[in-house]
């Protein structure tokens, strides 16, 4: 069992000592190599590279500019044109292609997806 007189104060003091003792010989070091640094007219900024970039592009009108996207929106889901035209593919107002799609019968195929599956229907008997 250690007792207090095991505890031997010099080499504390010494430890605590060297510590400090080498704690401020790099500040000391730090602080000569920065001014000799800047006394030769050296700076930092010299040896980084800085990249140079341009100011972000605002948009001067942005209402007009939402509003005038909107309405090219608007003008595509109410408008014809060809998709694919070898295929046959053609793009219809979207009002009128919800009117055919609710007087269609729904398409089946006899699977269900179930979970992400495809499974067979089970037909009824």
């Amino acid at each position: 069992m250690a007792s207090r007189d095991d505890i031997d104060a010099r080499i504390i003091v010494t430890a605590v000592a060297v510590i400090l003792c080498t704690v401020a010989a790099s500040v000391l070091m730090t602080w000569l190599f920065m001014h000799r640094w800047s006394s030769r007219g050296l700076s930092i900024e010299r040896h980084i590279a800085i990249p140079v970039t341009s100011n972000p592009q605002l948009e001067p009108h942005p209402l007009v500019d939402l509003h005038s996207y909107q309405a090219e929106q608007r003008a595509k889901l109410s408008s014809y044109r060809w998709i694919n035209r070898p295929a046959g593919i053609v793009q219809i107002p979207i009002e009128q292609a919800m009117v055919r799609m609710a007087g269609q019968p729904a398409k089946t195929t006899g699977e269900v997806p179930i979970n992400g599956l495809q499974r067979t229907a089970k037909k009824p008997q």
